[in-house]
This record gives structure tokens, C-alpha cells and sequence, in this order.
């Protein structure tokens, strides 16, 4: 069962064409028996663009070094079969009012 979910909780930096660089991890997810989980959400067609992978992989690290699982989630996993951008951004909305 879900508890809470922290919003940009853990920094990672990392390094992108050179430049020493920061990214915050979007989700860490924190469960009443105080199990974590850290989270990427990104579309799904942003996958392959190198930049992401390279978040992706600084996300991967930082679980490991914090021994949680972690996770990227896509629209599909948000929404499935339902998945619109009119949902995405209703969506959007309730994160950032604290909703969710």
C-alpha cells in the first residue's frame, strides 16, 4: 500500500557531453512498511534519446548505492489503454497540485 510519494527527493549528478551536470530523479515512492522505490517518468518515444539514457542510467545508480528498485515509467504504465494527452494532462494537474 502506497503511503506517500516525495517529488524531486534525490539528486544525481551526472555527466552529459562533457558538462558536470544535475538531474533530480522525479518519484521516490515510500510504502507504509517503509520500503522505497525510486522512479523515472518520461514519455515513451523520449526513451531513445541518449540524454534520457544517460538519466535513466544515473537513476539505476543511485537506487543501487541506496539498495532500492527502481523503475521508469511511461504513459502506457501511467495510463494503458486509455493513455491520451487530455488524460496526460489532467494527469500533470493533479501532481502538481499534490493530488497524487
Amino acid at each position: 500500500m502506497l503511503e506517500l510519494i516525495k517529488q524531486n527527493t534525490y539528486q544525481q549528478n551526472i555527466i552529459i557531453q562533457q558538462i558536470n551536470s544535475s538531474y533530480l530523479i522525479d518519484l521516490l515512492i515510500e510504502y507504509i512498511d517503509g520500503s522505497q522505490k525510486l522512479v523515472e517518468v518520461k514519455p515513451e518515444k523520449w526513451l531513445e534519446d541518449p540524454t534520457v539514457g544517460l538519466k535513466v542510467k544515473a537513476g539505476e545508480f543511485k537506487a543501487k548505492e541506496m539498495n532500492v528498485p527502481f523503475e521508469v515509467w511511461t504513459e502506457m504504465n501511467l495510463f494503458g489503454h486509455v493513455y491520451n494527452k487530455k488524460n496526460m494532462q489532467i494527469f500533470i494537474d493533479k501532481i502538481k497540485k499534490g493530488e497524487v
